[in-house]
């Protein structure tokens, strides 16, 4: 069976977790549950690895099989929300509003927002935050389509970015500033489309470093390398975005810094181990 970089680093995280999981078992009421979700996710990767090089030429099997990642994330990372107080019982969000007041002498979501709450600002900005969910979907595909070993590069770097961020969710709980019994924005569209994801899809605990800024970076990154009509448009849209996740008070700035840090150490170390296993490991584009 031949696996590519992305399914190794992807079985190595779901076993990290797995070992974590089973070491702290105790302090995690559903560990069985989890246990099971990490040896079936690994089950299913090596199931569909094998049953595409058996049939190649079967489109759907094809897609699964280099698109399982990006359906993955969301489930690795809404788990985070169940292990972040392993170690922390409480989330740390005290000190982290004592170091933004120590740089900034305020907390910039709530600056931000006591000076510029038009209705335009938040559905506006608020579209650009949910725009984020977009990014991987628009340039993953259009690599797809067009060359599937820049996909899997892609994926590699972005799948090697999520998986360091969440690792240190597990062990960091950071909230976020939606901690705080602030007047609840209003919006039209988008302002009650985000509270609506908030609300059911995502986990408190996982804020720094922000996987919105690093992720969107990648994107940006990797749109330069090889999309480069598209480089201005995702920059932009990022801009915007890494605005919105301090006005619309998902992260505090420090995170957003944080995640442009994480970003370039990420797609830096993660091009290197890519080129230095993928002449020797994923050479030929269709395994």
């Amino acid at each position: 069976m031949k696996l590519n970089l992305t399914d190794k680093f992807t079985i190595g995280y779901l076993t990290v977790v797995l070992l974590i999981i089973l070491l702290f078992y105790p302090q995690i009421p559903s560990f069985i549950g989890l246990s099971f979700f990490h040896i079936a996710a690994i089950g299913i990767i090596l199931l569909l690895v094998n049953t595409f090089q058996k049939h190649p030429q079967n489109k759907t099997l094809k897609f699964f099989r280099f698109w399982y990642p990006p359906i993955l994330y969301t489930s690795l990372y809404e788990e985070t929300g169940i292990l972040n107080h392993i170690i922390f019982k409480v989330n740390l969000d005290n000190l982290f509003q004592k170091i933004e007041y120590a740089i900034f002498r305020s907390q910039p979501s709530i600056w931000l927002y006591e000076r510029f709450s038009y209705i335009w600002l938040k559905e506006s900005l608020h579209f650009f935050y949910f725009s984020y969910y977009l990014l991987i979907p628009v340039l993953g595909l259009i690599l797809y389509f067009e060359d599937l070993k820049k996909f899997r590069h892609f994926i590699f770097v972005t799948s090697f970015t999520f998986y360091f961020c969440y690792l240190i969710y597990i062990f960091l709980p950071v909230a976020g500033p939606l901690i705080w019994e602030l007047p609840k924005m209003e919006g039209i569209v988008f302002v009650p489309l985000m509270n609506f994801i908030y609300a059911y899809a995502e986990k408190p605990g996982a804020a720094f470093p922000s996987s919105h800024v690093a992720v969107a970076l990648m994107v940006v990154f990797f749109s330069y390398k090889y999309k480069r009509k598209l480089f201005y448009f995702f920059i932009a849209d990022v801009i915007f975005l890494a605005i919105a996740t301090v006005y619309c008070r998902y992260h505090y700035v420090i995170d957003v810094f944080a995640g442009i840090v994480t970003a370039f150490g990420c797609y830096y170390s993660g091009n290197y181990i890519y080129e230095l296993f993928e002449g020797s490991e994923i050479s030929d584009p269709s395994s």
